[in-house]
């Protein structure tokens, strides 16, 4: 029960603390040993004169394999700190180095029209006016299926009648 609240305060400390935390203008890469310790799916490490959360992203070594971690594990880490978490850009467990899985960036050859889900605001016109079906919608944003769309440009520009297109510019060919 005491470790529960003890982990408890660990995680209120943390968050107060990113809370009032401020950024600093110049990113500086830390460096860091220590033990590992885990506390509701939340991984800290203990460098015997403090402790912080760690993001660990997805991380694998040159083979591609994922470290496996245990609470207690000595490891050290580099990364940058950002709200009083370090967001992870290296960690180092018995001599053996993992760093960030990066995921390419999907490419497409598709010259259609797509939605900038940034600016899109789920107001859902465009499924309504979309002749053959196209627009869905998927997490509050619109989102065209490539192999329905006729590239006709309703969406975007309009019907011509008293449909005037996407409302906020959200939709536009690649």
């Amino acid at each position: 029960m005491r470790k529960n609240i003890i982990g408890i305060a660990l995680i209120v400390l943390v968050f107060v603390t990113a809370l009032f935390a401020v950024e600093e203008a110049a990113v500086e890469v830390l460096e860091y040993q220590g033990s590992l310790m885990q506390v509701s799916g939340i991984w800290f490490l203990n460098t015997g004169t403090g402790m912080f959360g760690l993001e660990l992203g997805t991380l694998a070594n040159t083979e591609g394999v994922a470290p496996e971690l245990a609470a207690g594990d000595t490891i050290k880490v580099k990364g940058t700190m950002l709200n009083a978490v370090l967001q992870v850009t290296e960690l180092c467990k018995a001599e053996m180095v993992y760093l960030p899985i990066v995921e390419e960036e999907k490419t497409s050859d598709y010259t259609g029209y797509q939605v900038n889900s940034k600016k899109c605001i789920g107001c859902n016109l465009c499924v309504k006016n979309c002749p053959v079906g196209a627009i869905s919608m998927q997490k509050g944003k619109a989102v065209i299926d490539v192999t329905k769309c006729i590239q006709c440009g309703i969406c975007a520009n309009g019907s011509g009648k008293t449909w005037k297109g996407c409302p906020v510019g959200a939709i536009d060919k690649k």
